[in-house]
């Protein structure tokens, strides 16, 4: 969010409606490219988690998660675990 206001309470309340980044003006641009680039990275990291997340319950439910643990280490490592 980038505001004329630079009072904290301002700051907090939009932070907690879900803002990512709060930026007072006069601003630097080269401060807006940074905070833009720094949410682009952590939705980035975001997607990727969620990915990884998902092909890891994918291939836990394909192999019967709770059976590895007691599977040979050969079963496992065939499932993708080791």
């Amino acid at each position: 969010m980038v505001t004329a206001v630079a009072e904290v309470e301002s700051a907090v309340a939009c932070l907690q409606m879900g803002a990512l980044d709060y930026v007072a003006k006069p601003f630097h641009l080269d401060e807006v490219r940074a905070r833009v680039s720094q949410a682009l990275d952590k939705r980035r990291l975001i997607i990727e988690n969620r990915n990884y997340q998902q092909a890891l319950e994918e291939t836990a439910l394909r192999c019967g998660a709770p059976a590895l643990r007691r599977a040979p280490r050969g079963l496992a490592g065939s499932c993708g675990f080791r």
